[in-house]
């Protein structure tokens, strides 16, 4: 085929085409997966690119999401569905604008997690491959560049060892040399032979390079394109070492020189000076140095392959390279390619500290610093008579804890006085105090004993409580009223069900107009006269002491009613202190999807199209408002700036709409969303759903201080809001309440290499793996009891599973968000964590929004060394904090939980992230960290691996299960029975899964210069 401009082919030619395509990826790639990419052709070069990933017939987008299958039949429709995709996303790219490519090799499909390839997530190397280009002189003219390719193709093809193919590209030629087990360590060094032999491209020489795909068109030139396509293809394989053999060995000249044109292209990472002096010496500890001047060290090759003693390597300090220049050798690479190949994680984490960046630990520092002690505040001094009150009370809650059976330590005493003094003596601030006394610290029965005591010394002595859950408030009211021997604590909150004496699901409340035209409440029910949820208003106005739940203090709060509704009892008595046990809703944050706008605004409109004419206006103009917002955009989150900062519903609106939905209905959510979207703004996300369908998610936020100046002395116990940063920390006076105890025999079991998302681990085999591990753990620890939190998805499968267990009371299941509060787990001392506790990045993206009031910049979040991390430094922040808070809160309700001793336990959890490990032990003092290898789901992941690849995995596997009883096993060992190649095991041994199952099975790994043995561990 010839080079062409835009000309129509024949659909029988073009399917012929793509066939010899998909033939020719097969013979390159064989069962590994590949990556296709497309690029905008032109400049500014590479201005748009998009990634597939191919696995068998199975084709990805974005994080391995399945999105078709491409196969010899469906290619070219499969190419033309996506083609008229990106046009319709990306406006002019399409068709006419993109240059595809693919790469020759290949990863691991279920190591990567984005279809994006990197050097790094190359495993297989199925070709060496070069790119030859004509000059541009050459370009110039047609005859001459067609005369020059065929003496190129006749140059490669008389060589000892021709191409296994050859493609014609528009201004030269591609050549691949199909290999039988290629290494990656060899390719670089062949990659640059085969370049300077052939006067090829010598930047082609990284593992993920990519190259244009044969059967489509090279578009740099509109007016010129030209159709890259298959010359010659067959099946012919080679060993690098016979490739290597027959081309000149390059110079040490040429490999500096090329090195140095590759940094150009891929800079090193820049070094801080002390960290450039240790990541030296942690090299230096793996080599065997035979000279360090200037900026080279000397030395012996490190590679377990390579038996010469002699230093022939030589490691480029400037350029963080290193190269072996033996005959029998030849291995050059980046540094932290050679640390990644033979496992120095050291010298990564040094390379990869300073990517990216965040310290938490001086952000929580900063906290303490700014905490005070109660001795520091002259406001909180008492006089003789304020002391003896302060001592009686304490003395008091020192009984109940000592009538529990919990003794109290020192600190834990002081900690108690403390709180009463502040409850008793701090007078009306413009801030809140924030008391953060340690879960398990005794906060509920504090305050219940001082508003008791305090009650006994005044009868008229006001609080409003803030209760989160419905059954705590109404306990704490009965707890109070018994001690009082009257009824002087009530509780406000919704309409229940089961209170109704007609039983209706909402309670059916109308409204009429009067006629001076305002909205007058009435009820048709004739138990309206008896009814708590109809009466609670005029009742509680009876009563010092209110108790209400958090939902209803931020929904008064946010519409600045709260002091008018509660503030008076008994019409001229003051409900002066606001107490507020656990952590009030900081921040609202809302999501509305495209298909909830619009089911929720038809719903509305029609209901108050019957109901109220000027309700009905106002909202359809606050509709309209945003409903350019749900229009499909860019595939990416994008700030809204605010509508209009001034905007409210009016009283009128709210009082129709009350007729419709409570306040706890998801539809009265829905115009608390679009008034904060108008208010505040927020950000938006388009992603494409399975379907092909352009989905449209609205996020708004705001943030929520309770402050009332000289109307309330507002008091906030939190166990972790020193880690805590949705509060801001300087709006409040935070006390200094630290640990009340350590936790030396306390421990954190992690496994950071297996997946805990809660979809892969809503999986039915991983979950029945996760189950049996559970059961391991309860078996090999008779005497405990477990807690084991999950995601909400999988608590039914998992209660199903551990049936028998959980009716022994061995083990409690619970799921993430359904534990607050609860001391359901407190004689628990083992925590086994499911999953990941990661909310959606949309939420992060909110909360750093309606905390800074910044509208960042970037929201994206990419994958950095596995992780989703946000490009937002600060995003990133307060997720870390924010996961850090949920994992303290879920460990803390377990036996955790008990501040008299030292209390033994363990939890096991996943993760990787190493910040989040690095601040999780902040409320840990001493506790202590192990290394954890789940051996089921090691197996799962071995054994039932139905991946080609994974069959030499299940080699080694199954040989060190055979040899379990062994007292060592050698590297020879391993080589000789599994039958692999020295370069595969050597890999292999490294890679977390098989490294976790040898050490499961009790073998550590010894690894003397040059010898790589395992023995047992008693």
């Amino acid at each position: 085929m010839s080079n062409t401009k835009e000309k129509a082919i024949p659909l029988s030619e073009i399917v012929d085409i793509y066939a010899k395509t998909i033939e020719f990826l097969k013979l390159i790639h064989g069962e590994h997966a590949y990556e296709i990419r497309m690029l905008e052709e032109g400049t500014p070069k590479n201005k748009f690119s998009r990634s597939f990933l191919v696995n068998g017939d199975d084709v990805y987008e974005g994080n391995k999401v399945r999105t078709n299958s491409l196969t010899r039949e469906n290619y070219n429709i499969w190419y033309e569905i996506v083609m008229r995709d990106v046009w319709t996303k990306y406006g002019p790219i399409g068709f006419n604008d993109c240059g595809i490519f693919f790469s020759p090799n290949s990863p691991d499909f279920d190591e990567i997690e984005n279809c994006t390839l990197t050097d790094k997530d190359i495993r297989y190397i199925n070709c060496q491959f070069i790119d030859i280009d004509a000059s541009k002189e050459i370009r110039g003219d047609k005859e001459i560049l067609k005369q020059w390719k065929k003496e190129q193709i006749k140059k490669v093809e008389q060589w000892l060892y021709p191409p296994s193919i050859i493609v014609l590209s528009k201004n030269g030629i591609h050549c691949y040399w199909l290999l039988d087990n290629g290494k990656k360590e060899l390719f670089r060094y062949i990659q640059l032979q085969l370049a300077f032999y052939f006067d090829g491209d010598e930047k082609c020489q990284n593992p993920s390079r990519l190259l244009r795909l044969p059967g489509f068109m090279h578009r740099k030139d509109r007016a010129d394109q030209y159709y890259v396509f298959i010359y010659k293809m067959k099946n012919i394989r080679y060993s690098q070492e016979e490739i290597s053999k027959a081309l000149p060995k390059i110079t040490a000249e040429q490999i500096e020189e090329s090195v140095k044109k590759q940094r150009e292209h891929k800079p090193v990472v820049q070094l801080e000076p002390g960290q450039e002096k240790r990541l030296w010496k942690l090299v230096k500890n793996h080599i065997e140095v035979n000279r360090n001047t200037g900026n080279k060290i000397t030395c012996r090759c490190p590679m377990p392959e390579h038996e010469d003693k002699n230093p022939s390597a030589w490691i480029d300090k400037e350029y963080q390279w290193f190269h072996c220049g033996s005959t029998h050798c030849g291995i050059s690479m980046p540094l932290e390619e050679l640390a990644e190949e033979l496992g120095w994680d050291d010298v990564l984490v040094e390379l990869n500290r300073p990517k990216y960046k965040i310290n938490i630990l001086n952000a929580y520092n900063k906290v303490k610093k700014h905490m005070v002690n109660v001795s520091d505040c002259p406001v909180l001094e008492l006089s003789y008579y304020e002391n003896e009150i302060v001592e009686q009370i304490t003395k008091k809650v020192y009984k109940i804890f000592l009538s529990r059976g919990q003794v109290l330590n020192i600190k834990h005493r002081k900690y108690i006085r403390d709180i009463v003094n502040i409850l008793f003596k701090s007078e009306k601030t413009v801030i809140p105090d924030l008391i953060p006394l340690d879960m398990g610290g005794g906060k509920s029965t504090i305050i219940e004993v001082f508003i008791v005591e305090m009650l006994k010394l005044n009868q008229n002595y006001g609080v409003i409580l803030i209760k989160e859950r419905i059954e705590d408030a109404v306990n704490t009211a009965q707890k109070i009223n018994t001690e009082i021997d009257q009824n002087v604590a009530y509780v406000m909150y919704g309409f229940k069900q089961e209170e109704c004496q007609r039983k209706l699901s909402k309670c059916d409340t109308k409204y009429r107009r009067s006629k001076n035209d305002k909205l007058i409440r009435y009820s048709s029910c004739e138990h309206r006269k008896y009814c708590r949820y109809y009466n609670q208003y005029i009742e509680q106005q009876k009563y010092p002491i209110l108790i209400i739940t958090y939902e209803r203090l931020f929904n008064d709060v946010r519409n600045d009613t709260f002091a008018g509704k509660y503030r008076f009892f008994n019409k001229v008595f003051v409900r002066e202190k606001l107490i507020i046990d656990e952590k009030p809703k900081l921040i609202y944050d809302s999501i509305i999807t495209s298909k909830q706008f619009e089911k929720y605004s038809q719903s509305i409109l029609g209901y108050l199209l019957f109901a109220n004419d000027d309700a009905h206006n106002e909202f359809e103009k606050a509709i309209e408002m945003i409903r350019p917002l749900f229009s499909p955009g860019e595939q990416k989150r994008e700030n809204i700036l605010p509508i209009d900062p001034e905007f409210n519903f009016s009283k009128n609106f709210w009082i129709e709409f009350g007729c419709m939905a409570h306040y706890t209905d998801d539809y009265h959510k829905f115009p608390e969303a679009i008034e904060n979207l108008i208010r505040y703004g927020g950000h938006r996300t388009t992603k494409t759903t399975k379907n092909g369908e352009q989905a449209v998610k609205v996020c708004t936020s705001h943030y929520c201080i309770y402050t009332y100046g000289n109307q309330f002395h507002s008091i906030i116990f939190d166990g972790t809001a020193d880690i805590d940063f949705t509060y801001k920390h300087k709006n409040y006076r935070i006390f200094s309440f630290e640990p009340l105890r350590e936790y030396s025999n306390f421990y954190f079991y992690e496994c950071d290499y297996l997946k805990s998302t809660k979809t892969e681990m809503s999986k039915e085999n991983i979950l029945n793996a996760f189950i049996e591990q559970v059961k391991q753990i309860s078996e090999e620890h008779p005497n405990s009891k477990i807690y084991l939190p999950v995601y909400m998805n999988t608590e039914e499968y998992i209660r199903d599973g551990l049936k028998e267990y959980i009716e022994q009371g061995k083990i409690k299941v619970a799921h993430y968000g359904n534990t607050k509060g609860s001391n359901d787990f407190l004689d628990c001392d083992i925590v086994i964590i499911q999953g990941f506790l990661h909310k959606t990045e949309d939420h992060y993206v909110s909360i750093h929004r309606a905390i800074t009031k910044k509208f960042a910049d970037d929201l994206e979040a990419t994958y950095i060394d596995g992780l989703r991390r946000f490009n937002n430094k600060g995003i990133e922040h307060f997720k870390i904090t924010d996961q850090n808070v949920d994992y303290t809160q879920e460990i803390k309700r377990s036996m955790q939980r008990d501040q008299s001793r030292d209390v033994s336990g363990k939890v096991y959890l996943f993760t990787n992230d190493t910040y989040l490990l690095e601040v999780l032990k902040w409320k840990f003092p001493g506790c202590q960290t192990v290394k954890w290898n789940p051996e089921k789901l090691l197996e799962e992941r071995i054994v039932n691996n139905t991946h080609r690849q994974a069959k030499n995995e299940k080699l080694i596997y199954d040989f060190f299960i055979k040899n379990k009883d062994r007292e060592k096993i050698t590297f020879e060992d391993v080589v000789s029975s599994t039958g692999l190649d020295k370069t595969i095991v050597s890999r292999l041994l490294r890679k977390p899964v098989i490294s976790g199952i040898i050490s499961s099975l009790g073998f550590k790994r010894i690894k003397p210069w040059k010898e790589v043995y395992f023995i047992k561990q008693n």
